[in-house]
């Protein structure tokens, strides 16, 4: 892919390549990519190996998602970005993305379905990198084949955690007059 990303405000070209790499059921889909600013060079803080703890989170950062199986499988999960989860029958949680803001933002949510026969469970976290957003949970009992009933419960836990706050004063940039300085906000 070819594109332009802001990062810290600046703009830069970038040239991505996600391949997605199968092993049986589990495939992993990785993300590498270059940012370019405007005199030709390479932002270099998304490629760090100064000591075991920024390498590690490189490395880890360019991996976009790994997954087991498919959603209608007996046993499913797909942890990094996530696209159209659904919860249940999709009455309180359909069609949700972590990505929107990738790839400037890159979160680590979780999808998990398992089926054990008659019950059934699900889980979902937006995000296990910054503060989750949206989490949830389904059980259900199979009654009848193709009929099932269940017990749903998702929470918004901050409905802000997924706008940026620069200065760390737990109020949004979009809503913060002040976005670069902690000690004020509107």
């Amino acid at each position: 892919g070819f594109g332009s990303i802001t990062l810290d405000g600046d703009i830069y070209n970038q040239i991505s390549f996600s391949p997605e790499i199968p092993v049986g059921k589990l495939k992993i889909g990785f993300d590498f990519y270059l940012n370019i600013d405007s005199q030709g060079n390479i932002h270099t803080g998304d490629w760090k190996f100064d000591d075991f703890e920024s390498g590690a989170r490189t490395l880890i950062d360019k991996i976009r998602y790994m997954r087991w199986g498919n959603p209608s499988d007996p046993f499913y999960f797909r942890f990094g970005n996530l696209h159209n989860v659904n919860l249940g029958m999709g009455i309180l949680v359909l069609g949700y993305t972590n990505a929107l803001q990738y790839p400037s933002v890159r979160k680590l949510g979780l999808d998990l379905k398992s089926d054990f026969g008659t019950l059934g469970v699900e889980l979902i976290n937006s995000d296990f990198k910054f503060k989750p957003g949206l989490v949830g949970g389904r059980l259900s009992y199979k009654i009848l084949p193709g009929i099932n009933m269940g017990f749903s419960l998702t929470k918004d836990i901050d409905q802000y955690a997924g706008l940026s706050d620069r200065d760390g004063d737990n109020y949004p940039d979009y809503y913060d007059y002040y976005p670069d300085d902690e000690e004020k906000w509107d």
